[in-house]
């Protein structure tokens, strides 16, 4: 096989595809951060969707063929007359022509002309039901939502006009050409057919673009505006606690340059079949950050707050110029230079990779750094914004997504304990090694544990541990295996790393993580900017106390209470009241994310009195 690459250089990532997510991870849609979309010409739009229905067709089966048939049609013939011989009647008055009878020709052109009219429209009913409710709600939200938002929706409505441009313009040239390779197919087939080629070609710019106009139609219509609202909230104050201003007051002050920012707390929400997600609003044209928030999760979407601080996180990840680059080479030195100095030491000093044997070190920073996005979520935004109820949470929540077939309390194998690989070939022809960017399970809690213990939370690191051990099976795991994605059963190279070795690397990525000093944040390192401490601690076990009680009152002799508290409080409390066993836990989740939604509310109107 070709040379592997483990280089730690940053891979680029197409537009608005969401990463896999194995049912129960969370996701980031990426995009290029462009100022358009990528749309292509009409030419090849009109090309490539003819390919792919000529492709279509080829994998279809093919039918029988009718039996041939005589002059005569059996069973009808006998019953009609000859009509072969039959003479029509004269059709334009006597002693006139077809060209001469006047009344005719003016009825044939004015058809004409209606027809041409007709047919400029044929398709308008369609276009209609594709973007008329994405216009819809680019319009209310013109018209309705704030200043910081109005940039977003200009972008949006430019993207949306050219979709829809590009679907007008290449529909009737795909339909043409689709009949000149299907002739005798039924029209509407034809049309059908060109519709869904064309849908497949710009799916991703589709699917993208109603992300946004769904948040705008969603926060509209009412269903869930006020749970929207709480949620962009949440997102709101995490984003200014963690440049260290004033929660109350817009834009507070940050140690980073004006402009250092792409995009800024410019945050969006929906309610969605997909798991939970973000759009990083600097990925792509539009502008905004935008939330994937889960139809499973609605009855308590509060205790799960802590895990959309990690998506929260995800955003500052990609918006703030250079941190990405810049944290990604500190994690990849970090590792190495650990090594060195001999305070990371593994149990074999290669892994073999293929045929290939590679260094050990070398290896675990390439599959750190393909990790470091969500290990990065959920340090920073999960632990340095939540403390310990992050960790709780992540580790009940893990099961909870991902089964299906029974009880999470009947089954044993909570965690995954293995993950994919791709090989992915570069222009000098050597092949790049690239890990599935989610963390296995059972690590991933143990890096989760690693934060805790750098931050001075060493009880709450150890029951951690001792819960990823719990779930993960009756046997403690030796190896985590990779597997090459979409290769067939069998084929492609099993990667099989021993488990302590992966885990002997999570303290020092921790702090790497947390306390590396960063250009990108003014010389400050992520820990610097947000930390969790015992004082937030106590502020958290006293919002727990409360909602235990069955209450939303906020204190008033805790100092300040911030979005991020209410939702570890939560996590707690719902873990209390299942410890206690005085009421189902599925009761005690609704009473939980009822007034830790309430506590929001109050928060929220707080912040706008102060503002």
């Amino acid at each position: 096989m070709s040379k592997l690459n483990l280089s730690l250089k940053i891979g680029k990532t197409k537009i608005a595809t969401a990463t896999g997510n194995s049912g129960h991870t969370t996701s980031t849609v990426r995009g290029e951060g462009k100022e358009d979309f990528p749309f292509p010409s009409i030419d090849v739009l009109v090309e490539k969707s003819v390919k792919r229905a000529a492709k279509k067709a080829k994998t279809r089966k093919p039918r029988q063929k009718k039996a041939e048939t005589t002059g005569k049609t059996e069973g009808v013939s006998s019953l009609l007359p000859d009509l072969s011989n039959l003479k029509i009647n004269q059709v334009v008055p006597t002693g006139q022509t077809r060209e001469t009878y006047t009344d005719g020709q003016v009825m044939l052109k004015g058809a004409d002309g209606l027809q041409e009219l007709m047919i400029k429209r044929q398709f308008d009913a369609l276009y209609e039901a594709r973007f008329g409710e994405m216009h819809a709600a680019v319009n209310w939200a013109r018209a309705n939502m704030a200043d910081k938002y109005q940039k977003a929706i200009d972008s949006l409505d430019k993207q949306l006009t050219k979709l829809e441009d590009s679907y007008r313009q290449a529909l009737p040239q795909v339909i043409d050409e689709l009949k000149k390779q299907n002739p005798g197919a039924p029209i509407n087939a034809v049309v059908q057919k060109a519709i869904e080629v064309l849908d497949e070609e710009l799916s991703q710019i589709i699917y993208i673009l109603k992300v946004y106009t769904d948040c705008f139609q969603q926060l509209r219509d009412g269903k869930h505006t006020s749970l929207l609202n709480a949620v962009t909230f949440f997102f709101e104050q995490s984003h200014k606690l963690y440049w260290g201003g004033d929660l109350h007051v817009d834009g507070g002050t940050s140690p980073v340059d004006a402009g250092t920012e792409r995009i800024g707390d410019v945050f969006l929400g929906r309610v969605t079949e997909m798991g939970l997600a973000t759009i990083p609003g600097s990925r792509g044209p539009v502008g905004a950050h935008a939330v994937q928030i889960p139809y499973e999760m609605l009855d308590f979407i509060p205790i799960n707050l802590p895990l959309f601080g990690h998506e929260a996180r995800h955003n500052v990840f990609h918006d703030v110029v250079g941190l990405e680059q810049e944290l990604t080479a500190a994690v990849g030195k970090a590792v190495l230079a650990a090594h060195k100095a001999g305070t990371l030491k593994f149990n074999t000093d290669t892994i073999k990779l293929g045929k290939q044997e590679v260094p050990t070190e070398q290896l675990m920073a390439k599959l750190y750094t393909d990790w470091l996005s969500e290990i990065d979520a959920d340090l920073v935004g999960g632990v340095l914004f939540d403390g310990p109820a992050f960790g709780e949470n992540m580790v009940m929540s893990f099961p909870a997504m991902m089964i299906r077939d029974g009880r999470v309390s009947e089954k044993v194998n909570l965690l995954r304990t293995g993950s994919g690989y791709e090989l992915k070939k570069l222009r000098n022809g050597s092949v790049a090694l690239v890990f599935e960017e989610h963390p296995v399970d059972y690590v991933r809690v143990h890096i989760v544990a690693a934060a805790l213990d750098e931050i001075g939370f060493p009880d709450s690191a150890r029951k951690l541990r001792e819960l990823a051990d719990f779930a993960v099976g009756d046997e403690l795991p030796t190896k985590i295996t990779f597997r090459q994605m979409g290769a067939k059963p069998g084929a492609g190279m099993v990667i099989e790393l021993p488990v302590d070795d992966v885990i002997a690397v999570a303290p020092v990525v921790a702090k790497a993580i947390i306390r590396t000093p960063l250009k990108a944040h003014g010389g400050k390192s992520c820990g610097d900017l947000v930390m969790w401490t015992k004082k937030r601690q106590d502020k958290v076990e006293a919002l727990t106390d409360i909602l235990v009680k069955d209450s939303s009152e906020l204190p008033t002799d805790k100092g300040d209470i911030h979005a991020p508290y209410i939702g570890a409080a939560a996590t707690l409390a719902y873990l209390k009241l299942v410890r206690e066993m005085k009421m189902e836990p599925a009761d005690a989740a609704l009473m939980v994310s009822k007034n830790a939604l309430a506590m929001l509310e109050k928060l929220s109107k707080q912040a706008v009195k102060t503002a």
